[in-house]
């Protein structure tokens, strides 16, 4: 192993240094490729993610806790973004055709490169684990003990895994000669380093006096990724980076020293609301010329939170709540009295700017990196238009101290003591939580180990996109939960649900989305109900817990008004007695319980008006 000492350009950098950032993307960006490539099959694709993923790491060098594992926390950064990849196209995508051809080769190096391809399509047909080896020997050039540093596993296991993967290789290829030929590495170094000269960086290290308040709320005024840990002491601490781009480096510079991170104690958080600042809220025409819309971060809490009303929640004049009432349950208005209960004394931290910036562009300067700092707002042939700024934060939380964060774009919440809410927010992952878990108008992606209860409320159906004169819904978001110990209360618009060994008393109502419950086991405490309007409902249990179910000692009822019920499960148990089903002109039911009150108590209730229900034997 060389002395390449990732620690000291992560110092440089952060000291304000951004040209100390490309030996450290010249080092690992074909690590990061080989991984890149374990996800996403198309070279294009994942030369794009591995940029992205570099620009993403600029910006939160603050987060990074040991700086010697610069190349590690990459690889992690490069795995996410390939998997937020994936599931936007929901498909792994394979090799571009437009990849393949070889136009303006000259005859030997078309054979070359033809012999490459076939070596990167022998590659592709390896397992996994054997591909990401032999990836990123071949890629990287790192040695065997820092390629496993970056895999985190033993170096044994890595010599391991190449000598299988050359094995099969020669398998699966003719050509004795595969380990001459190095598969083509690439060079992103200019365009990261064309990017990150753009963007001026701040680092955050502060430590917030908590004094007697038992609560801290949030508030992201500006784009905003947060991290919440659990930390000793007395004291919160915020550490991160704050980010902001601009025409030039100087320009960026000071646009980032205008962003502000504000820190108080007051006696009732409901009413006073956040710090106040400027909040961008779209984009006008004037002149011919994009120009921003703003509010006060003040006015969008009085209006949404305490008056009910989302300030951009109407449509050519009309709220959403006169086209469709039921909709006014889920309005801020309407917040359960428990959460403006936790909003009263509080230690309030708030992200913002006192005065909005914005940025026009040409639709070039538009990268795939760009769009990862910069979001524009408007985009036409020839500007895009946007606010600048962004934060990428890490907030430690000492014992026997809730959270609330609201308006956060990204966040992540690990190892809490206690409970945790969210408004309005992004919640990417909470994992490993002892008290309850509270999302009110927030997005959920993952929830597992929680030991208290979930609760969410969210009730809305992302963007819209425009195909000629036809406007369609973005695809149903995402949400995994596993191991919920202490109950689940989930009424939602559309979500894509997957769950798993849910606990206590469970309430899953997704109107439109799909649900999918797999069941090991059903504490005496249980109760599972999941409903749906429209959407479907699929039920995986263990034999052993479908075993209890056709003895009667689980109840399991599946009730439809339009929608079709499908029991596989019981299809291999002729011998024993099949729940009974029975049906009217109304309703159909499938059912083991006899009496009416156990039919509608079981302890599995299905619901669905038009959507199908599908009970399965777990595989």
């Amino acid at each position: 192993m060389d002395n390449f000492h990732p620690e000291n350009f992560v110092e440089r950098c952060l000291a304000g240094n951004a040209q100390a950032f490309e030996p450290l993307v010249r080092r690992y960006q074909n690590a990061a490729f080989a991984t890149a490539l374990r996800y996403v099959r198309s070279r294009v694709d994942a030369q794009d993610i591995v940029q992205d993923a570099f620009v993403a790491a600029y910006c939160r060098l603050g987060q990074l806790r040991d700086r010697r594992h610069f190349g590690r926390w990459l690889m992690h950064i490069v795995a996410n973004r390939c998997k937020d990849w994936l599931r936007d196209r929901r498909r792994i995508q394979p090799l571009d055709s437009a990849e393949m051809a070889l136009e303006n080769a000259a005859a030997a190096e078309h054979a070359d490169q033809m012999r490459r391809l076939e070596l990167q399509e022998a590659v592709d047909l390896l397992p996994e684990h054997y591909r990401s080896a032999v990836l990123m020997y071949y890629l990287s050039g790192l040695s065997y003990r820092e390629i496993a540093e970056l895999m985190e596993v033993p170096l044994s296991t890595v010599c391991g895994r190449l000598q299988q993967g050359r094995i099969r290789l020669r398998q699966l290829w003719d050509e004795p000669d595969h380990e001459e030929i190095a598969m083509q590495p690439i060079d992103v170094t200019e365009q990261v380093q064309e990017v990150v000269c753009q963007i001026a960086t701040r680092q955050v290290q502060e430590t917030i006096p908590l004094g007697d308040t038992e609560r801290i709320v949030f508030y992201c005024a500006l784009d905003t990724d947060l991290e919440i840990r659990q930390a000793e002491g007395e004291d919160a601490v915020l550490e991160g980076t704050l980010s902001a781009i601009g025409l030039t480096r100087e320009k960026a510079q000071e646009s980032v020293e205008g962003i502000e991170i504000g820190a108080d104690r007051v006696d009732h958080f409901f009413a006073s609301g956040p710090h106040e600042g400027e909040v961008f809220m779209g984009t006008r025409q004037q002149n011919g010329q994009p120009e921003s819309m703003s509010i006060g971060s003040g006015q969008i809490w009085r209006a949404y939170f305490l008056g009910g009303c989302h300030p951009w929640g109407v449509a050519n004049g009309v709220k959403t709540t006169d086209a469709f009432p039921q909709m006014q349950a889920y309005t801020g208005g309407s917040m359960p009295a428990d959460m403006r209960l936790g909003l009263g004394r509080a230690t309030r931290i708030t992200v913002y700017r006192e005065k909005l910036e914005d940025i026009i562009l040409p639709p070039s300067a538009l990268t795939a990196e760009v769009q990862k700092v910069f979001r524009p707002n408007s985009t036409s042939l020839e500007r895009v238009h946007g606010p600048v700024g962004s934060a990428s934060l890490v907030l430690l939380v000492p014992k026997g101290k809730c959270v609330t964060v609201i308006k956060g774009k990204q966040v992540r919440a690990f190892g809490l003591q206690d409970s945790i809410s969210f408004i309005e927010s992004t919640c990417e992952e909470v994992a490993d939580i002892e008290g309850d878990v509270e999302l009110f108008d927030s997005a959920l992606e993952t929830a597992r180990n929680i030991r208290g209860k979930l609760y969410q409320r969210y009730y809305r159906y992302l963007g819209v996109r425009m195909e000629g004169h036809e406007a369609r819904r973005h695809a149903a978001e995402d949400c995994r939960l596993e191991d919920i110990r202490g109950g689940v209360d989930i009424d939602m618009g559309s979500v894509q649900i997957k769950a798993a060994r849910l606990g206590g008393r469970v309430r899953i109502y997704n109107r439109f989305g799909q649900t999918q419950l797999h069941q090991d086991q059903l504490a005496a405490d249980s109760h599972i109900e999941l409903e749906s309007c429209a959407g479907d409902i699929h039920l995986s249990l263990a034999e052993a817990l479908l075993d209890e179910v056709l003895l009667d000692k689980v109840h399991l009822t599946a009730f439809t008004l339009c929608g079709q019920i499908q029991s596989t499960a019981f299809e291999d148990k002729a011998e024993d007695k099949p729940p009974l089903m029975a049906n009217n002109s109304e309703v159909m039911v499938l059912s083991n319980a006899h009496s009416g009150l156990d039919i509608l108590a079981a302890d599995f209730v299905l619901k669905s008006e038009a959507g199908a229900i599908a009970i399965e034997k777990a595989k």
